[in-house]
């Protein structure tokens, strides 16, 4: 198993990965896109990358118009990274609908037993996970997994960073631009989605 979440964008990863084996399972776990981008912007702050310098959240996925209007700046990367049809099209489009399996991380987060029945249930494995295998960590704030009560697995230190605070304005212009996307990506995988 390989988990690295950059092999979603572009289509070389997909090709090397069926040309290994074509008979790859893939799943992928997705997030509110608006929350995604917040994430993948406070991600690059702490990398300190270039894209970032001197930038603010907003500043980074909104222009403003000839009006002084706010709008969505369609060219930046963060957008486009959100735009989930059109990275999941080309995995579906070289592995195949029943090789693709999309899990809903916002249910994941709040029911991590429902969907990982689910997900071996498209695995086509015996069953493994059982309620009592997620506990609440309220350090944390997510489930993490323990098949003991001596044995708790949850998210290392430097996941779960601060995130920057986005105005409801913001984020709401954010997920009026995404929806049609959005829609065009449930009808793809064929599933609804807590965020969709």
């Amino acid at each position: 198993m390989e988990k690295t979440p950059g092999y979603f964008y572009g289509n070389t990863t997909a090709l090397r990965i069926k040309q290994m084996n074509e008979n790859t399972k893939i799943i992928m776990i997705f997030k509110d896109p608006v929350e995604v981008a917040i994430s993948i912007y406070a991600m690059w702050k702490a990398h300190k990358r270039p894209e970032v310098d001197g930038k603010n959240f907003v500043g980074m996925v909104t222009v403003t118009d000839e009006n002084g209007k706010l709008k969505v700046n369609e060219s930046s990367k963060i957008i486009q990274l959100c735009k989930y049809v059109l990275h999941a099209k080309t995995w579906i489009d070289i592995f195949g609908k029943k090789q693709v399996y999309a899990i809903d991380g916002s249910s994941f987060e709040v029911h991590p037993f429902k969907e990982l029945k689910l997900l071996e249930n498209f695995l086509n494995i015996k069953d493994f996970f059982r309620n009592d295998h997620f506990t609440f960590s309220k350090t944390k704030k997510k489930f993490c997994f323990s098949e003991t009560s001596n044995d708790v697995q949850c998210l290392p230190p430097s996941k779960g960073r601060d995130h920057p605070n986005v105005s409801e304005e913001v984020k709401s212009l954010l997920k009026d631009y995404l929806k049609p996307f959005n829609e065009r990506f449930v009808n793809l995988v064929n599933r609804t989605f807590v965020w969709s």
